[in-house]
C-alpha cells in the first residue's frame, strides 16, 4: 500500500510502499509525474535528529555522500514517473529516515518548510540506559555501580555503568547507534590529560592497536543493541579511559558535545583538597598539555551553564574564570589551532546561553551581565579569515613568509583571539604616522600586548609592520573596517555592535540619543 508522503499542488508528489522479506525491510519511493529529483537523506535516533549518513552498504547504485551527515540517491525512471529502492536489515533498521527532495536542474528543495520529513523505520524499545540499569541489577556482585547515559553529537545515546569490586573493576558501555562500531579509547590520568595505549592484558578480545595512544575493540551486537565490556584488575587499573565511538562504515566519530568522553575508574581521593565538581572540570581543562584555546573554554563554559542551575557560589564561580581569562591571565590558545568561525560558533552558543540564563535566573542577572562583557558576540568569524586576504590582495601584498603581514595573516587564520583587536589598532596608529613604529609599540602596550607577547604565540609575529607609503589612505580605509569586524566578533563591550545589534529595541528618547551617539562617534 502506497503512503503517501509529499502532496504538492504545484510541487512534487512522493509516496512510499513498505515491505519486509527475508529479514530485509524495503522502502520503495515512487515520485509521480515527471518531475527530477534526487532522495536527500539520512538516518536519526530521534526524529528531531541529528542526521546521521547511512553506511555504506545500505546505499542504492549512484548514491553520494553530501558533507558528513547524509547522502542523495538518484530516482530510476518507471511506468508512473521514477522511484527508488532503500533495504535495511531489521535487526539493525535505525530508528528513523530523514529527507528532503532535491532537483538539481532547478536548484530547489521541498523539506518541509525546514522541518525535513521523516519515517518511523521500527517500534521505539528501552533506552540504552534502561537495557544497562536492567542488567546490572540482576547481576550478583555488590561493590559499587555507577550508570549514567551521554547524547551523542551524531545521534544515539551511549549508557555506561562502572561497577568497582575489591578484585575487579567493570566498564560496561550499551548504545542504540547503528553498527558496526567501534570503541577508539586510551588510558588518562585526567580528563584532557595525554592518552595512554593501554596495557595489552588490559584489552578484550578483539582488540587492535591503532596507534602508539589509542587502541580500538568492536562493540558486540546484543538485544538489538551494541554491547562491549572492559575489565581491569584494580591494582593495575588506569585512573580513567578517554574514549570516542567509531563507525567504520560511516568513517564517523561519535561524540557528545563535540568532546573525547572521559571515564573515570578509579576512586576519587577523598584526603585531596576539596573542589566542587565544577571547579574540578575547569581544573581539569585549563592544566595540562592536551590542546586548548577560547574555542574549548568558552564550549565548556556552555555545558558547565546547564549544571549551574540557580547557585550563586557556581556562578560566581564561571564568571570569575571568564574574568580571569579576559585579562590574559589563562591561555588564550595551546598546542591546537582553531579556524576564526569555529570560535566564533563557540562565543555564539555561550552568549545565547547567557541571555537565555538572565531570563531564567533573574537572582543572578549581575553575574551573568558581568560574564557577557568577558566573552565575544560572535558574529561572522569566517569574514576574519576571508577579509585579511581580500584586503592583501586588493593591496597587491603578497603572501610572503617573514613579513609583519604574513606573520598576522597566519595567526588570524590559526587563531584568532581579541589579541587582533589590539594588533589592528596599533597597525591602524603605525599608518596614521606614516610607518611611526613607537606609535605601534605604544598602541600595542596600552592595549595590554607587548612584542614579547607577539613573539610568544604559537604563529609569532616577530617582524615589524612594512610600510608602503602609496598604500597609507587604502589600507587605513581597509583596515578601520576590518576594525569594526573583529570588534564585533571579540569584544563584549564594543559599543558600535552592541547599538547595530540591539539598537532597533529602543524607541522614544532613548532611540534618539543613541542615534545621536553612534553620528558622533562615526563623525569624530
Amino acid at each position: 500500500m502506497l503512503e503517501e508522503l509529499i502532496s504538492k499542488p504545484d510541487g512534487p508528489r512522493l509516496g512510499v510502499e513498505r515491505c519486509t522479506r527475508d529479514g530485509v525491510l524495503q522502502l520503495t519511493f515512487q515520485l509521480q509525474g515527471n518531475a527530477t529529483a534526487v532522495l536527500h537523506w539520512g538516518v536519526a535516533a530521534r526524529e528531531s535528529g541529528p542526521w546521521q549518513a547511512p553506511a555504506a552498504s545500505l546505499w542504492p547504485a549512484g548514491t553520494q555522500p553530501r558533507g558528513t551527515g547524509a547522502v542523495q540517491s538518484p530516482f530510476q525512471p518507471d511506468s508512473e514517473g521514477s522511484r527508488l529502492v532503500l533495504r535495511f536489515p531489521e535487526p539493525d533498521a535505525p530508528r528513523f529516515l530523514v529527507f528532503d527532495l532535491f532537483s538539481p536542474e532547478t536548484n530547489r528543495w521541498e523539506n518541509n518548510r525546514g522541518k525535513d520529513y521523516w519515517l518511523s523505520l521500527s517500534e521505539p524499545g528501552p533506552s540504552p540506559l534502561e537495557i544497562l540499569e536492567q542488567a546490572v541489577e540482576g547481576e550478583a556482585g555488590g561493590g559499587t555501580i555507577e550508570t549514567k547515559a551521554v547524547v551523542l553529537d551524531g545521534g544515539g545515546e551511549l549508557a555506561i555503568a562502572i561497577r568497582r569490586l575489591e578484585e575487579r573493576v567493570t566498564l560496561t558501555l550499551v548504545t542504540d547507534v547503528p553498527g558496526p562500531l567501534m570503541l577508539h579509547w586510551g588510558a588518562q590520568e585526567r580528563a584532557r590529560s595525554g592518552w595512554k595505549q593501554p596495557a595489552a592484558d588490559h584489552w578484550p578480545e578483539g582488540t587492535v592497536p591503532f596507534d602508539e595512544v589509542a587502541v580500538r575493540t568492536p562493540f558486540q551486537e546484543r538485544e538489538q543493541s551494541r554491547w562491549l565490556t572492559l575489565s581491569f584488575p584494580p591494582d593495575t587499573a588506569p585512573a580513567g579511559l578517554g574514549c570516542v565511538l567509531f563507525q567504520p562504515g560511516t568513517g564517523r566519530w561519535l561524540k557528545p558535545r563535540g568532546s573525547d568522553l572521559f571515564l573515570r575508574l578509579s576512586e576519587k581521593d577523598e584526603s585531596a583538597a576539596p573542589l566542587s565538581e565544577l571547579m574540578a572540570r575547569i581544573v581539569e581543562g585549563e592544566v595540562g598539555p592536551h590542546g586548548w584555546t577560547l574555542m574549548h573554554r568558552f564550549n565548556l563554559c556552555h555545558e558547565l551553564i546547564g549544571d549551574a542551575g540557580d547557585d550563586r557560589e557556581a556562578w560566581a564561580t564561571l564568571f570569575v574564570w571568564l574574568r580571569y581569562s579576559a585579562i590574559r591571565q589563562l591561555d588564550w590558545q595551546r598546542n591546537y589551532n582553531t579556524k576564526p568561525r569555529e570560535l566564533s560558533h563557540a562565543q555564539d552558543r555561550l552568549t545565547a546561553k547567557l541571555a537565555g540564563s538572565f531570563i531564567a535566573h533573574p537572582a543572578q542577572r549581575d553575574l551573568i551581565r558581568l560574564m557577557l562583557a568577558c566573552v565575544g558576540r560572535g558574529g561572522d568569524g569566517q569574514r576574519i579569515r576571508d577579509d585579511i586576504l581580500h584586503i592583501m590582495h586588493r593591496h597587491h601584498i603578497k603572501e610572503v613568509g617573514g613579513t609583519w603581514m604574513e606573520q598576522w595573516h597566519q595567526k588570524l587564520h590559526n587563531n584568532t583571539t581579541p589579541d587582533d583587536i589590539v594588533i589592528c589598532e596599533a597597525y591602524l596608529a603605525f599608518l596614521r604616522g606614516n610607518g611611526d613604529l613607537g606609535a605601534y609599540d605604544r598602541k600595542l602596550v596600552e592595549g595590554g600586548v607587548t612584542r614579547e607577547r607577539l613573539a610568544g604565540l604559537e604563529r609569532a609575529i616577530t617582524r615589524d609592520p612594512e610600510w608602503h607609503p602609496h598604500l597609507k589612505d587604502g589600507l587605513i580605509h581597509d583596515f578601520e573596517n576590518y576594525l569594526k569586524l573583529l570588534c564585533s566578533v571579540h569584544s563584549g563591550t564594543d559599543l558600535e555592535t552592541a547599538a547595530n545589534t540591539g539598537g532597533y529595541l529602543l524607541d522614544g528618547r532613548a532611540g534618539e540619543a543613541l542615534g545621536f551617539l553612534k553620528w558622533h562617534l562615526s563623525s569624530n
